[in-house]
């Protein structure tokens, strides 16, 4: 039976191809696997498709590489993403790996799918990717699908020189709800980006704990008793910094910021 359906697999007529993908799903044999991996690379994407989906019935840790090349084709991702998580533990260190691909499409599919293994080796590589703007929302979301080993990465996020990341990281704790990172937010509340300010303050609303009440009552005192430090200024004279880095994330706080003086530069000669 195994060798028809090898056979099979070869068939001129793709609806045979794929009858014979699903047929070995079916059969449970180890020896399906390799043949499976071939159809991967099938003209037709329906049977590249049937083949990744039955790979992740195999648990086969040989599928593994095979179906993170795989996730480059947009007619198979989805399924190979979804064979991956599948095959589980195996798929871990090359879906991190996958992390660095130079596709963004390939990127955000491993973080979904290492979010989805929940393994915490995946945690460090995603509090990295939290970098990467084409994959920040995957891997903020991922952080919260592996859950508390992600917490004290997230922390030390908090203090990230990217506000993106900063963010980021004050949205996940938000969702993930524990304990140890209620100081932490409290602290966030007076960081130096608003939109960090205000992730802080959403993921803190969430909590019940006594601190944020007291916490978010002394912020507003403060805000109303203490002159606002001119932040839109300091930033204005960024624009003209050495460091690109530093010019750039100036020029994105200030497009945010709302502020009139901001506007008028931003839409004034080029500051660089």
């Amino acid at each position: 039976m195994l060798n028809t359906l090898k056979v099979a697999l070869r068939d001129e007529d793709p609806e045979v191809r794929r009858a014979a993908a699903e047929a070995l799903s079916e059969s449970g044999d180890s020896r399906a696997v390799e043949p499976l991996i071939t159809a991967l690379k099938d003209n037709d994407p329906l049977v590249r498709r049937a083949a990744a989906e039955a790979l992740s019935e195999s648990g086969d840790s040989r599928a593994v590489e095979p179906l993170i090349t795989a996730l480059k084709d947009p007619e198979v991702r989805r399924a190979a993403k979804n064979a991956l998580v599948g095959i589980g533990s195996p798929a871990v260190e090359p879906l991190i790996t996958a992390l660095k691909d130079n596709d963004p499409l390939v990127r955000r599919a491993a973080a979904w799918a290492l979010g989805r293994l929940g393994d915490s080796r995946a945690v460090e590589p995603l509090i990295t990717a939290l970098k990467d703007p084409e994959v920040r929302r995957a891997a903020k979301n991922a952080l919260v699908g592996i859950g508390s080993p992600a917490v004290e990465p997230l922390i030390t996020a908090l203090k990230d020189e990217d506000p993106e990341v900063r963010r980021a990281a004050a949205w996940a704790l938000g969702r993930l709800g524990d304990s140890r990172a209620v100081e932490p937010l409290i602290t966030a509340l007076k960081d130096d980006d608003l939109s960090v300010r205000r992730a802080a303050k959403k993921a803190l609303a969430k909590t019940h704990d006594p601190r944020v009440t007291k916490a978010l009552r002394e912020r507003t005192k403060e805000q109303y008793l203490s002159p606002p430090v001119d932040r839109i200024e300091k930033l204005i004279r960024e624009l003209k910094d050495e460091d690109p880095d530093v010019r750039r994330r100036a020029e994105r706080e200030l497009s945010r910021s709302g502020d009139p003086r901001a506007i008028r530069v931003l839409r004034g000669p080029r500051y660089w």
